[in-house]
């Protein structure tokens, strides 16, 4: 399976099981870039993979772990930015791994093109504003 698209200087990478079902990556070539240790490999959205040993991380182009492995769960990179949840609550970290929106909500939904939010926080739904990443103070109770 082709994991990563052709960038610059980059060769794509491609999954390879090994004999005891881990999953690692190498090159066009055949020489491997990341050893199998991993439960899942993704494919490749914005030039990062979901990773799975136990826990969630993420890998860049070059198979290099931009995170540590543990999340519990995450969701694709969009718009530069993903959502990870640890310890049962919600937040969201960019490209460097960085957490760029607290991780404290009950659940929170991808940014939508007016570049806001919907996160669920004791109980109510309200929404983030993603260039500021401030919460905005219109939160209302679920029914």
């Amino acid at each position: 399976m082709l994991l990563f698209f052709q960038v610059k200087a980059q060769q794509p990478l491609e999954t390879f099981k090994d004999a005891n079902g881990k999953y690692g990556l190498k090159n066009k070539s055949g020489e491997i870039v990341t050893q199998p240790k991993y439960e899942y490999i993704g494919p490749s959205y914005e030039g990062y993979a979901i990773i799975r040993l136990i826990y969630w991380g993420f890998i860049d182009i070059a198979g290099k772990e931009i995170t540590p492995i543990k999340y519990q769960e995450v969701r694709y990179f969009k718009e530069g930015l993903a959502g990870v949840k640890s310890n049962n609550k919600w937040g969201i970290i960019d490209k460097t791994g960085k957490e760029v929106v607290t991780i404290i909500y009950q659940a929170i939904d991808d940014f939508s093109s007016e570049g806001l939010a919907a996160v669920y926080l004791n109980d109510k739904w309200g929404f983030i504003d993603w260039i500021f990443y401030t919460k905005l103070s219109h939160y209302f109770h679920a029914k």
